[in-house]
């Protein structure tokens, strides 16, 4: 049993609808399978796909993602039937969710695209191109930056305009044993009405309607990653 539990852990946090509790669990060739855990970590059901890269929970379903292969739907009630099978591998990723219907996301051969998670079919293929770093903002605005240029813009999902773009580069740049580093753009999260930009040293928070910098804070370490408590990071 602890070898479940380990694996279980060291693949995935479980996810837990309605009572129920769902995690990845990496086999004895590498790759994953979705299963169904107990709160002793015995397994209740396991899914027949490897290589499940991704799975979240949408009402009464279960879907997940296949490596380069399809993206599947299932009513928890009954995990051996299938709602749909869809040949596109989706990134599933609850924050991409909106209106508990739709997904933004990207796909390898498609672009960056809108599916609807309970039909199982693409809504529209908002870029032909992969959109490496994003934030879905409201349901019509997408967030994007670019890493290395440092740049960041507010994009509308609907027409593709540009609302605002800011650029960071020459408020990130920052100094080390290697010697001077213009600086990059490690994640953003959004917060109430900001943008909280993590960039090596420096924490920015950007006003989310205009892209200006509403403050600034220089750390003695690089911050890779940020974990938003109330008012706190």
């Amino acid at each position: 049993m602890y070898s479940i539990r380990k694996a279980v852990i060291g693949s995935s946090y479980p996810l837990t609808v309605n009572g129920r509790h769902f995690a990845l669990r990496k086999n004895n060739f590498g790759k994953n399978n979705l299963l169904e855990i107990n709160s002793d970590f015995e397994i209740l059901w396991l899914s027949p796909e490897e290589s499940v890269n991704s799975f979240i929970s949408l009402g009464n379903k279960i879907l997940y993602s296949v490596y380069r292969a399809k993206t599947i739907s299932r009513p928890i009630s009954d995990l051996e039937s299938i709602i749909y099978e869809c040949e596109i591998p989706i990134a599933l990723n609850p924050k991409n969710v909106y209106l508990n219907k739709f997904h933004i996301g990207n796909t390898k051969k498609i672009g960056f695209i809108q599916f609807d998670l309970i039909n199982g079919k693409i809504i529209e293929v908002i870029n032909n191109e992969r959109v490496p770093y994003f934030h879905l903002f409201q349901e019509n605005n997408i967030i994007n930056y670019h890493r290395d240029q440092a740049i960041i813009w507010l994009q509308s999902r609907v027409q593709g305009d540009i609302i605002w773009e800011s650029s960071l580069s020459e408020n990130i740049g920052y100094k080390d044993f290697q010697g001077y580093h213009k600086g990059e753009i490690d994640a953003t999260y959004i917060f109430k009405n900001q943008i909280i930009v993590l960039a090596k040293v420096y924490v920015i928070g950007l006003d989310i309607s205009n892209g200006s910098i509403l403050w600034q804070t220089k750390l003695d370490f690089k911050h890779y990653h940020l974990a938003i408590n109330g008012h706190t990071g």
